[in-house]
């Protein structure tokens, strides 16, 4: 948890502070791996994968274009 007035949201699977996920790996709500509380987001334990695109400066998954328009 945190103790200050902006909840962070996750880039990979949009938990917060207030809901967070399940770590299967470690059987326990996940925590901050990453976290930018200025722009209120985060990586998670579950989104370990992101670390290395959050490091270099890539602050949100890459989006899939789903069709002609963004939904």
């Amino acid at each position: 948890m945190f103790d200050g007035d902006i909840e962070a949201t996750c880039v990979g699977c949009d938990c917060t502070d207030y809901r967070a996920c399940w770590d299967d790996r470690m059987d326990e709500p996940c925590h901050w791996l990453r976290v930018d509380r200025e722009r209120s987001k985060g990586v998670c334990s579950c989104c370990s994968h992101l670390v290395q695109a959050w490091d270099a400066g890539e602050y949100a998954p890459k989006r899939v274009q789903i069709g002609p328009t963004d939904v």
